[in-house]
């Protein structure tokens, strides 16, 4: 029997994932897009190997942009980014990886009968005490689907009960969220980070609260009360407090730079933190050097701009020729006198 061949077609389309266009792209350098999709069609259309320079001159970009731009979606995490002792990267994209295993091992809770809704409550005393502290929380008595998102938590998540406890406390009054598919989510959002603890839980929201304080202040500064972050702002400060990990008192220099700006935005003050993040400073003494420098430099260049200036000024030719009059004039004078 014959072979059958197949012959290769470059593809003439880039996939390119959900989470990256609501999550990723919105807030990251427009360069470094460029790059990530670039490498997303190498990628599809099965090129294993390529030179930097050739991506930058494919993209016009300079060689270290592309690094950079390696290195910051490599922070993200969603290529595994190494380099060996050539100089010379390697690259594995994460997002298709963690799509495919949340795919294939992505836990489905358990389906919860009438009957087993019935055994829980009159055999264990704690889920029963549980539901009714709940149910004061959120002000109503529980429907079945109430109760099964209840019961997962504490059947299929295995949360320890007193964070449960604690879980609800923040969020129906912290948060002010009655919603139970909120508190589903929460839920599953502390068993993944691993929240066992009424420390750890604890600890957990003192940071949040930390962090949308520091939102709160922000829009306060930028002349914002009336209206909470919106979701473009909200992930601009997220990605600030949460994977650059910028210290408040950064955060809060770079507010006390746009003063003087008229109308100020979050985006904006993310292009002065942007700035120093890509230029690996971290700490405030370190980026308060950075911009007095860059500030010397700008005067320093101001100065040399207006020694120009008066320099063309003194060899203006009409200044020359005023000169040349008045000496005319004077040598005619002289001559007068010696008649």
């Amino acid at each position: 029997m014959g072979k059958l061949f197949l012959a290769p077609k470059q593809q003439n389309f880039v996939l390119i994932g959900y989470d990256f266009i609501k999550n990723h792209m919105p807030f990251s350098d427009g360069e470094f897009v460029k790059v990530y999709i670039y490498l997303k069609y190498l990628f599809q259309n099965k090129i294993e190997a390529i030179e930097i320079d050739r991506i930058s001159k494919e993209l016009n970009l300079l060689e270290s942009d592309v690094v950079k731009a390696l290195e910051f979606w490599a922070q993200r995490n969603l290529i595994r980014l190494s380099k060996d002792a050539d100089g010379n990267f390697s690259i594995e994209f994460l997002d298709e990886m963690f799509s495919s295993e949340k795919v294939e091992n992505m836990p489905t809770p358990p389906v919860y009968t009438t009957e087993d809704l019935s055994r829980f409550f009159e055999t264990d005393e704690k889920f029963r005490n549980l539901l009714e502290f709940a149910q004061q929380h959120y002000c109503r008595t529980f429907n079945k689907s109430d109760i099964d998102v209840l019961l997962e938590i504490y059947d299929w998540l295995k949360l320890p009960i007193e964070v449960i406890y604690l879980l609800i406390r923040y969020v129906t009054t912290i948060k002010n969220n009655k919603n139970i598919k909120f508190l589903e989510q929460m839920a599953i959002k502390w068993k993944e980070l691993n929240i066992d603890s009424i420390e750890k839980a604890e600890e957990y929201i003192r940071s949040q609260e930390d962090t949308s304080r520091i939102k709160r202040l922000v829009l306060q500064y930028l002349g914002i009360y009336n209206r909470a972050p919106t979701k473009v702002e909200d992930e601009i400060m997220n990605v600030w407090i949460n994977d650059w990990k910028v210290p408040e008192d950064v955060i809060m220099y770079a507010l006390s730079l746009v003063k003087n700006v008229n109308n100020p935005t979050v985006s904006y003050v993310n292009g002065i933190i942007k700035r120093w993040y890509e230029a690996g400073l971290k700490d405030l003494e370190s980026i308060k050097k950075f911009e007095l420098e860059n500030a010397q430099k700008k005067e320093k260049s101001k100065k040399q701009s207006s020694n120009k200036k008066s320099l063309r000024e003194e060899r203006d030719p009409s200044t020359y020729t005023a000169l040349e009059e008045l000496y005319k004039k004077a040598l005619r004078g002289n001559a007068y006198d010696d008649e």
